[in-house]
């Protein structure tokens, strides 16, 4: 372990740029959905005589801008792929920001479709509406198991040999500096490793690893109060140990349902990727009948 620098992380300008990003998009939507209420409440057999109905149809002036907004951050989708494949791309920016550029098109671009649609889908385009949901339903639990695959700096993902090497500086970090004994730390190890879950199925590992993240913290917190009551630290090195204690915990359970998490990732990709291809497809050709039948912004 470096020592104390790695105590407190810190967001970086492109974390800020993310969070206004989200929040002006989030800020918009939210204000047109608002403004839009009457017109989206009103029963679809009734819409055409609304006031807004030419405005707010989907052929409409903002319905279409809704429309072209969501299709385009749709496209963009796939400049993560891009990044992953194309090499002129590949040493451009870390793939961690990437995906996070990527997962906030894949959550606002449906959102901007929605509003499209003004909530209701029929006929062909539907199939590309719902599989555009399973994307953004599946892109989430995408990031949630690719947060339980270890990364470096770079976002590389680590093979299991360099996790293990981790894994071991910080049991001899906590040796080092906390006197931590061999049975204390086997005792960390079985919080999160479960050897009743080794035969069991992907849904019921799925299962544990989200009620896991929700238990994990609060009993590795216990464990590190416990045992720095034995050695009577301060405030700072209390909190500094429960931070390597909680990491080493997350490092663990990683460890241990490393093939599990893997399997995980492989059937994720099963699905998320036809349905993108899916909603693709229908979409481009939704958009040249839209085209070649006068539907145009302008």
């Amino acid at each position: 372990m470096a020592g104390r620098t790695h105590r407190n992380s810190t967001r970086s300008i492109f974390d800020y740029f993310l969070i206004l990003l989200y929040t002006v998009t989030i800020t918009i939507l939210v204000f047109y959905l608002y403004d839009g209420l009457s017109f989206y409440l009103t029963n679809f057999t009734e819409r055409a005589h609304h006031a807004n109905y030419r405005n707010l149809r989907p052929a409409g002036f903002r319905g279409h801008g809704f429309g072209i907004l969501g299709t385009a951050m749709l496209l963009l989708l796939f400049l993560y792929s891009a990044r992953k494949r194309l090499g002129f791309l590949r040493n451009f920016g870390h793939v961690a920001k990437w995906l996070k550029i990527h997962i906030y098109f894949g959550l606002m671009g449906p959102l901007f479709i929605i509003l499209h649609s003004t909530f209701k889908v029929n006929g062909l385009i539907s199939v590309s509406f719902w599989s555009m949901i399973a994307v953004a339903l599946s892109g989430v639990w995408g990031k949630y198991l690719y947060l339980k695959i270890p990364h470096n700096i770079l976002g590389r993902a680590l093979s299991f040999e360099e996790m293990s090497q981790k894994r071991v500086l910080l049991d001899r970090h906590l040796k080092h500096k906390f006197n931590m004994s061999d049975k204390m730390l086997t005792e960390i190890e079985q919080i999160t490793q479960r050897r009743d879950l080794e035969t069991v199925g992907i849904f019921k590992v799925l299962l544990y690893l989200i009620k896991d993240d929700i238990t994990r913290r609060g009993k590795l917190r216990k464990i590190a109060e416990e045992y720095a009551e034995t050695l009577s630290l301060n405030a700072e090195d209390k909190n500094y140990l429960l931070q390597l204690i909680v990491t080493k915990g997350k490092m663990d359970g990683e460890a241990f349902f490393w093939n599990r998490i893997h399997s995980l990732f492989h059937y994720w990709h099963v699905v998320h990727k036809p349905f993108a291809y899916i909603m693709l497809l229908i979409m481009a050709i939704h958009v040249v009948i839209a085209v070649l039948m006068g539907y145009t912004w302008l």
